[in-house]
């Protein structure tokens, strides 16, 4: 075993709540936790000790791969008995090399172990539609959606097929038939294995990120065609997430795409994950929308300024905002009110409901 997967595996061995791992040369092994970011008190690492590393764990050809792929690279690797997810990158501007690692579950939680009110999982149940979950990263929003799978393989005899950069969680055939398929070993991209997969008889189709008009534009019309879509954005509201996909198209475009996403959203789960009160963990907090006609009508209108009161006037229908969510861990003692003000994206009138 080369000293850096003895490093790492020493990391994971010791510090269980460490979620990610960051290997740069010239300086020591760092490993994130809930409080922050922290080395791991050895001697730093060389240019040598990480061409090994990486040549051990990479995919063969990750030289051309990371040229090819602007400059950095994803996958998944096996590091004694951890799995992690691996984004491999150049820095510096001579070309030197580095790696963060984000520590992967061995196991798929239960969709309602993970924190999220009843509503947002009621979306796992649907036959079709499109369910974005939502966040910053590291937010959580691949474990969302592998319980989410977790919960279709579990009830249903259907066929899933997910597209992910990586693979993170594997899912091993209950009752539905799943194939995983990981962008540059399986599929070219997001948008190619998605068009794919609409011609591999599919009930359900995960898309790990949508980062482009032609991946949205297919995702739509494969909710539109009467499969489950779920899939990711980097927004931070259910608001700004529709504001999101509108945004993908050209103005003239706009009309048409707000009027198909009215008629096809399930619904947004909007995330966070905020540091306990003793440091030890970290909590979801979660903003849920829920597509019914007022939703459609305010989306189809393009007045996604109405959205928040929409969800405020629907908390009976299982709607809440980001804030009532953090307000609601502050209220059990889970986190402190300074970690819910930073976390929200309100802050000021959170602030105001928690009295600071």
């Amino acid at each position: 075993m080369d000293l850096l997967s003895k490093r790492i595996e020493d990391i994971i061995a010791t510090i269980p709540n460490a979620s990610d791992i960051h290997i740069q040369s010239g300086k020591p092994v760092k490993h994130r936790t809930p409080v922050g970011v922290f080395d791991d008190g050895r001697e730093p690492v060389s240019d040598g000790e990480i061409e090994v590393f990486i040549d051990r764990i990479a995919p063969k050809g990750w030289r051309d791969r990371v040229d090819q792929g602007g400059g950095h690279i994803d996958f998944s690797a096996q590091i004694g008995m951890a799995r992690l997810r691996c984004n491999l990158f150049k820095y510096g501007g001579i070309g030197r090399m580095a790696i963060a690692m984000r520590r992967l579950s061995d196991t798929i939680p239960r969709l309602d172990y993970l924190g999220l009110p009843q509503a947002a999982q009621a979306l796992a149940d649907r036959a079709c539609g499109l369910v974005l979950v939502t966040g910053p990263t590291g937010s959580g929003k691949s474990t969302t959606l592998a319980s989410m799978i977790g919960r279709i393989n579990e009830t249903r005899p259907c066929h899933i097929i997910t597209i992910e950069d990586p693979i993170e969680y594997v899912h091993r055939d209950a009752r539905a038939t799943i194939a995983q398929r990981e962008i540059g070993a399986d599929a070219s991209s997001f948008e190619r294995g998605l068009i794919a997969a609409m011609r591999e008889d599919p009930d359900v189709i995960l898309i790990g990120e949508i980062r482009n008009k032609a991946t949205m534009e297919t995702a739509l019309q494969a909710a539109e065609t009467g499969h489950l879509v779920l899939a990711t954005l980097h927004t931070s509201s259910a608001a700004t997430t529709v504001e999101r996909v509108t945004d993908f198209f050209h103005q003239e475009e706009k009309i048409l795409a707000r009027s198909v996403l009215a008629s096809v959203l399930a619904g947004v789960v909007a995330q966070t994950l905020v540091p306990s009160r003793d440091g030890t963990r970290r909590w979801l907090a979660s903003e849920v929308l829920i597509n019914n006609s007022a939703v459609a009508g305010v989306i189809r209108e393009g007045k996604t300024h109405q959205i928040p009161n929409l969800i405020l006037s629907s908390r009976s229908d299982g709607m809440r905002l980001m804030n009532a969510s953090l307000e609601e861990l502050v209220a059990g003692g889970a986190i402190t009110a300074d970690a819910a003000i930073a976390a929200s994206y309100d802050p000021a009138q959170l602030a105001k409901a928690l009295k600071r």
